[in-house]
């Protein structure tokens, strides 16, 4: 039986942690060996893995002391393949496997536009990204990036020495959309989902809902949780608008609260992918997004499938929101582009790529 380890910092409830955690779960109905190795055993995901997943504890606090733990549990349990996301991580993952006396397959994958990311936000932070990317990276049996923007940017980044593949996230398709619930919110609604981070610009959200909110009915539900909490509902109040826009806080049953939505926004900055988009369109919900980097306008196939505003635009999306509400919309249409990102298409792409001798994707 193949091994395959995936490794992340925990399974905090994140994209790149839910797009593992879709993707083991499918590899262990495949009849792999899977194995979530963490720097700390935590967070909310945790509970989401298969029973026959294994969860092994690095009980290393600090990014930079896995390296010395990854190595011997390389060299102990000898997996085929090591797939790891997120930078610095990607890095220690091939410095690891390079010390290790069992030489394993490390498929590094990055789920962001590194370069605009707070690890990158001085010209010293992006210089140690360059040089560490440019020099490691090559040593990684392959790279993947999450959309052909994540792509072009770590070449970029890698000086032009990585080979990199795009695949695309994949979604875990919902076996049956539950109906109409009215004790989530009592009333419509228009929904995001995702850290409250400032990446995902929550404030523009706000701003944008609050120039249309006299007009409409629908209730914005910001659904998540994150550092910018206290801000973003400070902001709300303000505004006078704590009845109107509501903060649940993390749910892992998401597809209750996209069923029941009239309208699912993205308001992000950058975006690696978008993996709440895909999942909105599952259910056949209209979208509306910034033109951020640079997911959205590719799953949205150039505003083919919902509505791109430019970043920081705020009338601009908040006319979009309101257009979007009046309405027909394809509903089959956007189940059928959300089957694109399937689990089964994707993983077996993942699959072709670390299990299938390619030179092409070697770096």
């Amino acid at each position: 039986m193949k091994k395959i380890a995936l490794f992340l910092p925990d399974l905090r409830g994140g994209g790149a942690e839910r797009v593992f955690i879709t993707l083991s779960k499918h590899f262990v109905s495949l009849g792999f060996d899977v194995t979530f190795v963490l720097l700390k055993a935590e967070g909310a995901l945790i509970k989401e893995c298969h029973p026959e997943i294994k969860i092994h504890d690095l009980q290393s606090q600090k990014i930079r002391k896995c390296v010395l733990p990854l190595k011997d549990y390389i060299e102990k349990e000898k997996p085929n393949v090591i797939l790891v996301g997120m930078w610095p991580l990607t890095v220690l993952t091939v410095l690891a496997n390079t010390l290790s006396s069992n030489k394993t397959r490390v498929v590094v994958t990055d789920h962001s536009i590194l370069s605009k990311s707070n690890q990158a936000n001085t010209f010293f932070k992006k210089w140690i990204m360059r040089i560490t990317i440019a020099v490691t990276y090559r040593f990684a049996y392959c790279c993947i990036g999450v959309s052909n923007g994540v792509s072009k940017d770590i070449k970029k980044l890698g000086l032009g020495f990585p080979k990199v593949t795009t695949i695309y996230n994949p979604i875990e398709t919902i076996k049956k959309v539950k109906q109409k619930d009215n004790s989530l919110v009592d009333s419509p609604y228009i929904l995001t989902v995702g850290r409250l981070k400032k990446v995902k610009d929550h404030k523009f959200l706000i701003r944008s809902y609050a120039l249309i909110q006299e007009k409409i009915k629908q209730r914005l539900v910001i659904l998540g949780e994150g550092e910018c909490y206290e801000e973003l509902t400070k902001i709300v109040e303000e505004l006078g608008l704590s009845t109107r826009i509501l903060f649940p806080g993390f749910s892992s049953d998401l597809y209750s609260w996209y069923t029941n939505a009239e309208l699912f926004v993205l308001s992000s900055i950058n975006e690696g992918f978008g993996n709440v988009i895909v999942e909105a369109m599952q259910c056949g919900i209209p979208i509306v997004s910034t033109d951020c980097e640079s997911g959205p306008r590719e799953i949205l196939e150039d505003g083919k499938y919902g509505k791109l505003v430019p970043v920081g635009d705020a009338e601009a999306f908040a006319e979009a929101m309101y257009k979007a509400l009046n309405e027909q919309h394809d509903t089959e249409a956007l189940k059928r582009r959300a089957a694109d990102f399937s689990v089964g298409k994707i993983a077996q792409q993942y699959l072709d790529v670390m299990f299938t001798e390619n030179s092409n994707l070697k770096i």
